[in-house]
């Protein structure tokens, strides 16, 4: 099993270039290996009109090559088809850790994954074919929500999306353990169509490197944390309480942040910040496990 961790480190995620959407927001979907075309499609129009733009789908390597040279694909390409149907993109989880049992080496573990990235990046609707070590590794690829053990409340749904784009991931997944429609699904949905409905915005976003940090937090019990990503034309702060309580805090930021008014879009409200002596800040009340997401545009069009 080291030996296979270790391939996949070698393996960096093979993705297209300048892809659409560029921050998939997507539903964990595991396609079953006899569902028709039109039941596929049925389930992926509800997605999309949830709000989502992308699913993704796991490719287990015991189930997909039980015999070595011997694969069995033709239920995920199935799904890949209906979801470009849908005009949704696909984003591709290579499982190794449920391996078959003839495979026991690293180099086995490469041919696999080089075979499905080289079969599946083909099809138009793919928009990544990623390696992960297990299934259950993927904090941010496959939040759960709904009923069932793991499972996370809406308000905790939105504070780990935030908090995974926050940190530069560029791309979230939550699991309902159903493929079909859910009440949860669907509230989800709405906190996914921010992102979603704004690829222009978040599409060329990127971190701000630490040591171009223009945010301290004050206040409150110091868990409190900011996070600036910016574009060539707009500039996205997150702010995120991970306590499970309210606080009261005051963000100050340096002066090359700009004064001028904010937008909170999640809200589509207005956020003024003030101008103090040592550049611009902006009290704010958390309430617990709470996020805030203000934009501003670089640029006047």
């Amino acid at each position: 099993m080291v030996l296979l961790a270790l391939a996949l480190l070698t393996l960096p995620p093979v993705q297209r270039v300048a892809p659409d959407p560029a921050v998939p927001i997507g539903v964990w979907y595991v396609p079953s290996p006899s569902a028709e075309p039109d039941v596929l499609l049925q389930d992926f129009e509800v997605i999309r009109q949830a709000g989502f733009d992308s699913i993704t789908t796991p490719v287990i390597w015991k189930d997909v090559e039980p015999r070595r040279g011997a694969y069995s694909l033709l239920a995920i390409e199935r799904a890949i088809a209906a979801a470009g149907g849908a005009r949704l993109k696909v984003r591709v989880k290579v499982i190794t850790d449920k391996h078959p049992d003839w495979a026991s080496t690293a180099e086995a573990a490469t041919e696999f994954l080089d075979y499905v990235r080289r079969r599946l990046i083909l099809q138009a609707a793919v928009f990544s074919v990623e390696a992960s070590s297990s299934i259950e590794n993927l904090p941010h690829e496959r939040i759960r929500i709904g009923p069932g053990a793991g499972a996370v409340s809406l308000t905790e749904a939105r504070f780990r999306m935030w908090s995974a784009l926050a940190e530069g991931y560029r791309g979230v997944s939550f699991d309902d353990g159903a493929n079909g429609a859910s009440v949860e699904r669907i509230a989800v949905g709405e906190l996914a169509g921010v992102v979603t409905r704004n690829q222009a915005l978040f599409g060329p976003l990127r971190l701000r490197a630490p040591s171009a940090a223009t945010a301290v937090v004050e206040g409150g019990d110091g868990t409190v944390v900011v996070r600036i990503l910016e574009s060539a034309d707009a500039m996205v702060i997150v702010g995120l309480n991970p306590a499970n309580k309210v606080q009261k805090v005051t963000l100050k930021f340096s002066p090359e942040i700009p004064e001028a008014i904010w937008q909170n879009i999640e809200e589509g409200v207005a956020v003024n910040f003030v101008m103090g002596k040592d550049g611009p800040f902006l009290a704010h009340v958390f309430s617990a496990r709470d996020v805030l997401v203000l934009t501003i545009r670089k640029k006047l069009r």
